[in-house]
């Protein structure tokens, strides 16, 4: 059967054989082999540390404390703390929305600005008008003729 094929054929055979024997070749190569078994030890180190009964204890302590975290404390103290802590927030907003403290922050600011009435603020004093020097007159520009006709083109 292969006296039957046509010699391209054959030749492109032949090819494919050496490319394939070039590519087992950069498998079979030593420093392939070795990173390879390199690779398999780490493989194997990982396996035995993440089946380990230690490592499975550890991941159990960690999901037990992940529980209890998330579960809000029942402490009489933190509850008093947070209670308190509401009550000022909500005296302080009054408080900064009360007409006493508006009032407070409109003095506090008219005296540091030296002005009593803040609702009609001193106008500051307009400067002199600066004089204007005079102009002198344009000398007269070249007339334009009003109607240039342009050349046509198109002939």
């Amino acid at each position: 059967m292969e006296a039957r094929l046509p010699a391209e054929v054959k030749q492109q055979t032949d090819q494919l054989k050496t490319l394939g024997k070039q590519m087992q070749a950069q498998y079979d190569s030593p420093e392939f082999k070795e990173q390879n078994k390199h690779l398999k030890e780490l493989a194997e180190d990982m396996k035995k540390t993440y089946s380990s009964v230690d490592f499975k204890q550890q991941q159990a302590e960690i999901a037990r404390l992940a529980v209890r975290m998330s579960v809000p404390p029942n402490n009489p103290e933190l509850k008093k703390a947070h209670k308190q802590l509401e009550e000022s927030i909500h005296r302080m907003t009054d408080y900064i929305n009360s007409p006493e403290y508006r009032k407070y922050l409109k003095d506090m600011v008219n005296s540091a600005s030296g002005n009593e009435n803040m609702d009609r603020p001193e106008k500051p004093e307009k400067p002199e008008k600066a004089e204007k020097p005079e102009k002198k007159e344009k000398e007269e520009a070249p007339e334009k003729p009003e109607n240039q006709e342009k050349p046509n083109s198109n002939n």
